[in-house]
Formats: structure tokens, sequence, C-alpha cells
């Protein structure tokens, strides 16, 4: 069976702006969620090809992928879901960059760090060091340590 474009499986234009496209994802996706169609393989299998079709749609380099190139631009051995070898990556750097934040998309290490810190800055003894006037740091003695 071949693939239904994902514009009009989503009901969207071509021109379908980022808000667009989720909104009508959102719709589909609350009709056809296998949660609310306990039971309905009809209601799943719809559900998964309007995921994948929002997940290629939303990002900006695979929905270029797939304007100029149709399905074909995610084939390559993964059944044809996006990002060829079944894992949602065309690009086997893609999994680096979700790790480590390559690309301005923060990633998981970025994101754990920034939550450590920001705990950190939330505990009262560094809230009271922070909440002192500049000048009081200025004040500080220097001390040299001798080897």
């Amino acid at each position: 069976m071949a693939k239904r474009d994902y514009y009009e499986l989503l009901g969207v234009s071509r021109e379908a702006s980022a808000d667009e496209l989720k909104k009508a994802y959102r719709k589909l996706a609350v009709k056809y969620h296998p949660d609310k169609n306990p039971g309905d393989a009809e209601a799943e299998a719809k559900f998964k090809e309007i995921s994948e079709a929002y997940d290629v749609l939303k990002d900006e380099e695979k929905r270029a992928a797939y304007d100029r190139f149709g399905h074909a631009a995610f084939q390559g051995g993964g059944g044809g879901r996006p990002g060829g070898a079944g894992g949602g990556f065309h690009d086997p750097f893609d999994i680096f960059r979700e790790a480590f934040g390559g690309g301005g998309g923060g990633g998981i290490f970025e994101e754990f760090f920034a939550i450590t810190i920001r705990r950190r800055f939330e505990k009262p003894a560094v809230q009271e060091i922070l909440a002192q006037p500049a000048e009081n740091f200025l004040a500080m003695p220097v001390v040299e340590l001798s080897d």
C-alpha cells in the first residue's frame, strides 16, 4: 500500500505554519489515540500514521527533505519510517546531537546539568549569598597560597 501524503494526512496545506501543523496534529491525535479507541486497530494505525507525518513535518530539515523528495527521502532499510534505520534519525549524527545538544536543541546532558545548577542556586545558603550587595564581595580579603 502506498503511503499517503503527510500534508493530506494532517489536513493542512504545504504552506502550513508550525502552529497550524501542531494544531492539526493534536486534533487528529486526540481523535485517533489508542486510549480513546481501545481495541480499534484502524484507529491505532491512523494514530501511528499521523504521528509519523507530524514527526517529519515539525522538523524543518526533515520537512525540507520531504518536500523535495517525498517519502523517498526517508527510505533506506528502516521499513519506511522517518530516519531510515528505524530509530527516527535520518542522519547517523542526529543521535549525538540529541544527546549532547548540538544544533541548539539542548540535549539531555545540557538539560540535566541546567537542572542541577538551578537546584544548587535555589538552596537558601546560596540565595543568601546572592542577595548580598556586590560591594561585600569586593571587600573580601585575597589569600595567597604558597607552594
